[in-house]
This record gives structure tokens, sequence and C-alpha cells, in this order.
């Protein structure tokens, strides 16, 4: 079964599975707030910037260095959350698009540790600069 959930100030992702639940921005689809009736609710301050363009090298480790780059943090939601029942729990998506890249934020809640938990999908779009990174904050 799956439903979608239309815009208001925020959107609240529930489950069946759990009495944890998670608040969205409205705008990007990034958290802002979590709690559940047993040990009541934190505001978060969620960021999410991609690191794009520029060229790379080797650091003097070995590691990748990038120089040249931009970050962008224009995250924003481009339609409704969608939501399905899967085995373990409650999945919803959250269409987003940032600096030329699409994608989806995914929000699984269950009844098992962790409750709740985050994923995303990117794909450039046709004029996208390059991925160096993805930088998520919460």
């Amino acid at each position: 079964m799956t439903t979608d959930l239309l815009h208001q100030a925020s959107d609240r992702l529930t489950s069946e599975f759990s009495p944890t639940w998670l608040e969205l921005d409205q705008r990007t689809g990034l958290p802002s707030r979590i709690g559940s009736a047993q040990t009541g609710e934190v505001d978060l301050a969620a960021t999410f910037s991609l690191v794009l363009g520029g060229t790379e090298h080797r650091g003097m480790h070995g590691e990748l260095d990038y120089d040249g780059c931009s970050i962008s943090s224009d995250l924003h939601r481009t339609g409704r959350i969608r939501d399905q029942l899967c085995l373990d729990g409650r999945l919803y998506t959250v269409p987003i698009q940032a600096a030329g890249w699409y994608g989806t934020l995914c929000y699984q809640i269950g009844s098992a540790s962790p409750e709740i938990t985050w994923s995303w999908r990117l794909v450039p779009g046709p004029n996208a600069e390059v991925l160096r990174d993805v930088r998520i904050g919460l």
C-alpha cells in the first residue's frame, strides 16, 4: 500500500511498528524534529551539502584532495512524500533536487533498533557538475 502526504508546515512520518516519529522540514525534506510519547521531542538541525566540480589529485598521504570545488547547500523538495509498507517497517521517500542533481531522501521507521534509518540516492541531471562529496550534518 502506498500513500501520499500533502504539504503541511512540517510533515510527520509515523509507523504502526514504532512509537517513534520524525518531522521533516517542508522545504528541504530534511529531519527537523524527532520524538515519541515515551521520550518526548528533540529539535534537529540537519544539513545536506554537495561538493561539486573542481579537479582531484592525490594528497601527501595518498588521500584524494580536490581543488576549485564549489559547495551547494541549496537542497529542496520537488514533490510529495511517498510511503510504502515494507517487510520490516514503513519506508518514506522524499523527492529532492540540489545543484542539478536529483534523487530521494529515504526514511524507514521500523520496530527494531535503530527504529529510524536515513539514506539518500542521487543521480546527475543533464548539466550537473561532477559530484566530489556529499556532506551531511545532524
